[in-house]
C-alpha cells in the first residue's frame, strides 16, 4: 500500500526536482524489491534523471539496471576505425604494468583470428601485462550507451583477462571478460554517460592486474 501511495501521488515525476529526489529516496525504502528495481530502471531511461548526479545516486541505490536495449534504434558508431581495416589508425596504445617493449600489438590479418573483413587487433603478452589500445569518442550526458565487440582468446590467465572498458567509468564501465580459450564471443556493457565530452574506450587485455596469452578484437561499436 505504501509503494502504490507513492505511485499515486505522481511525485516520482514532480517538475520540483528536489521533490523528486525525495520521491526516489523513498522509492528505494520500499519493501517490494523487484517492483522497485523495475520503477528504478524505467525512471533512469529518462535522461534529465540520469544526467542528474543527485538523482542518479538516487535511483542507483534503488537498484536501477540496464534497460533492455533491444527495442530502441541503434544509432551510428561512434567507432573510428572499428574493425581495424585500416590498420591501427585512430587507435593509441597505453602501457600500465610490464615491459612496454614486450608486448605484442598489432593488426592481425590472419582468417580465422579475424570475426569480419580483413583485420582484426591481436594483443598479447609472454611476460604478463595489464595494456590496451584506445581510443576516443564523444558521449552526451544522460544519454545510454551500448558498447559492444567480439573477442576471441587463446592461453589467457592472469588479471582480468580480455575485455572493453570506458576508462573514465573504471569498473563501471568494464564489459565481462575472457580468460583461457574462447572462439569468437560478444561482449557488451550498457551504460549512461556521467557528463558530456570525450570518453576513452579501451581494448583492454590484464585489467587491474597483468595478464598472459593472446586476444583478439574486432567489429567495436
Amino acid at each position: 500500500s505504501s509503494t502504490q501511495l507513492l505511485f499515486d501521488s505522481a511525485t516520482l515525476a514532480d517538475k520540483d526536482l528536489q521533490v523528486r529526489l525525495v520521491a526516489f529516496v523513498k522509492l528505494a525504502q520500499q519493501e517490494d524489491t523487484k517492483t522497485v528495481k523495475k520503477t528504478a530502471t524505467f525512471l533512469m531511461s529518462k535522461p534529465e534523471n540520469a544526467k542528474d548526479e543527485w538523482l542518479r545516486l538516487a535511483l542507483q541505490a534503488a537498484g536501477a539496471g540496464a534497460m533492455d536495449v533491444v527495442r530502441y534504434e541503434t544509432g551510428k558508431n561512434l567507432i573510428r576505425n572499428p574493425s581495424f581495416e585500416n590498420g591501427l589508425d585512430g587507435w593509441s596504445f597505453r602501457n600500465y604494468s610490464g615491459p612496454a617493449g614486450e608486448v605484442d600489438r598489432s593488426r592481425e590479418m590472419e582468417k580465422a583470428k579475424v570475426h569480419t573483413g580483413k583485420g582484426s587487433l591481436r594483443l598479447g603478452s609472454t611476460v604478463g601485462h595489464d595494456t590496451s589500445l584506445y581510443t576516443s569518442v564523444k558521449l552526451t550526458s544522460g544519454r545510454k550507451y551500448r558498447l559492444s565487440a567480439w573477442i576471441k582468446t587463446e592461453g589467457v590467465q592472469g588479471g582480468h583477462g580480455a575485455l572493453l572498458n570506458v576508462h573514465e567509468l573504471q569498473h563501471e564501465g568494464k564489459t565481462n571478460a575472457l580468460k583461457k580459450k574462447n572462439d569468437w564471443q560478444e561482449v557488451e556493457k550498457i551504460f549512461t554517460a556521467t557528463k558530456s565530452g570525450n570518453f576513452t574506450i579501451n581494448c583492454l587485455f590484464g585489467g587491474w592486474g597483468k595478464s598472459k596469452g593472446t586476444a583478439w578484437f574486432d567489429d567495436l561499436s
